[in-house]
């Protein structure tokens, strides 16, 4: 594959996409109802290294029915103290599995249900088709002077990396 500098390199290594994920607890989850675009704040509870984001909703919510209606969804992400920003699409689906539940719970989710056998309670499974980061340095002093540098020296400003996590190609990460 021809090196595009405007385009971010594919790989198929998910397990970048959960290490970027793991400290990153809230996503904005957009659906599509009624002819537009939805999006509302969602906590992930799990990611895996096979491209799946679990989280837990109730049936009747509307998050749930638009899924119903059309799989496909969009997540985004971002932590700006790490200078981290992941955008994901997938399919999602949901179902009413007690013993997935039971594995998603935690007493936190009391705020909500009165338990992992509450019949309200349903698991949405996301399978990424494609994910798109940017992972900066960690340090917002360490980007800051990174600017700074590039400004005084009139070179090009290199953020961190940027790259493509997808089922269907594979390839390297790029630098932005």
């Amino acid at each position: 594959m021809p090196d595009d500098p405007t385009k971010p390199d594919q790989t198929d290594d998910f397990g970048k996409l959960e290490a970027l994920l793991k400290d990153v607890r809230f996503t904005m989850f957009t659906t599509r109802a009624d002819g537009r675009l939805r999006s509302r704040p969602m906590t992930t509870i799990k990611t895996d290294d096979v491209g799946r984001l679990w989280f837990l909703t109730d049936r009747d919510a509307d998050i749930a029915q638009d899924i119903l209606r059309e799989p496909s969804v969009g997540l985004s992400y971002a932590d700006n103290g790490s200078s981290t920003y992941v955008s994901v699409s997938g399919h999602a689906t949901w179902s009413e599995d007690r013993r997935q539940i039971e594995r998603l719970w935690n007493p936190a989710m009391k705020a909500w249900w009165s338990g992992p056998d509450d019949p309200k309670i349903v698991a949405i499974d996301v399978r990424v088709d494609a994910a798109e980061y940017w992972d900066g340095p960690n340090s917002r002093i360490v980007r800051l002077f990174a600017i700074l540098a590039a400004a005084a020296t009139g070179r090009e400003f290199e953020g961190g990396e940027h790259g493509e996590v997808t089922r269907a190609t594979a390839g390297q990460r790029t630098a932005y």
